[in-house]
């Protein structure tokens, strides 16, 4: 079992010893800056401290998938379902003379089905 993550709240957000900072929700918002330590917070604002979060969120969910073989399945499946949904549309409408089969086209209707599912609120 991992031991819990240690946090201090500072300025209504979270800040936990790994560095992330989610906001009361707990939204993951950012990351504290290398040069800023969570031993050394006590009361000061934060401002300041937060990065882009986009390249650790990556990093974050890739290394999941990598590390946890039902999450790599799960997103696999995810990922290739769109693929065969538009394939299986394709071949429809090329056997009833609608459209000529193109995989260029198949494959990205279903890379844009794909990351409109995946963006979809």
């Amino acid at each position: 079992m991992n031991d819990a993550i240690k946090t201090k709240t500072l300025d209504n957000v979270l800040i936990q010893e790994n560095g992330i900072i989610r906001d009361n929700t707990g939204l993951l918002i950012g990351r504290l800056v290398d040069d800023i330590k969570f031993e050394n917070l006590e009361s000061r604002p934060v401002d300041g401290v937060v990065i882009n979060f986009l390249p650790d969120a990556v990093k974050t969910v890739t290394k999941a998938i990598r590390e946890d073989k039902d999450l790599y399945i799960a997103y696999q499946a995810n990922i290739a379902m769109p693929f065969q949904d538009e394939y299986n549309e394709a071949k429809r409408k090329m056997e009833a003379g609608i459209e000529p089969f193109d995989i260029h086209t198949v494959a990205n209707n279903a890379a844009k089905y794909f990351l409109d599912l995946w963006c979809k609120e």
